[in-house]
């Protein structure tokens, strides 16, 4: 009885999270419509993915971005040389920030109807010198999975900064969440 009762209960649960990611998913996709904004959140695997590309070769970064992110050989290697240079550029940041200074970077970016990760991450790096290539390919994602109406579209991209302490007890400017203008 009491096995039986724990199946019930866990088929329930996995059922109810079913439901709510497709319900959400559905909902995304429904309400994208030009002027439309949002806020979505730089996950803290978008860290782990910047420290693993960190990590490779040229080659393999070009591999990695054609069979991962649907690179084309092109994108692959302009991404690739981006990454290889290695220097986000701050300019434009505040010159004497103090812990929890928050600072904004816009950029616009226009998703091709038939964009990939890839293909909007290089277009992201191409508009804006402040990310890095990982940051952009979370971004990339992130605006692909709003829906289908941002293909097509010129979306508008505000990254916030803040500065402080990272995980790694690093002093510096933190992307942490951006907000998108579907125009």
């Amino acid at each position: 009885m009491k096995n039986m009762m724990k199946r019930f209960i866990c088929s329930l649960l996995i059922a109810s999270l079913m439901c709510v990611s497709i319900g959400t998913s559905v909902f995304a996709a429904d309400n994208v419509k030009a002027g439309v904004t949002g806020v979505l959140e730089i996950p803290h695997e978008a860290d782990d993915l910047e420290r693993r590309l960190n990590e490779m070769t040229y080659e393999e970064l070009r591999t990695v971005l054609m069979e991962e992110f649907g690179a084309t050989p092109e994108e692959a290697t302009l991404l690739a040389n981006y990454q290889m240079m290695g220097n986000v550029q701050t300019r434009t940041f505040p010159s004497n920030p103090e812990i929890g200074d928050v600072h904004k970077e816009s950029f616009t970016v226009h998703v091709a109807l038939d964009a990939s990760v890839a293909a909007l991450a290089a277009a992201i790096v191409s508009g804006s010198k402040y990310i890095t290539l990982a940051k952009a390919l979370t971004i990339a994602s992130a605006i692909l999975s709003v829906g289908s109406n941002v293909l097509g579209n010129t979306v508008r991209v505000t990254v916030n900064y803040t500065y402080g302490y990272t995980n790694d007890g690093v002093l510096g400017w933190t992307p942490g969440y951006f907000e998108y203008e579907i125009l």
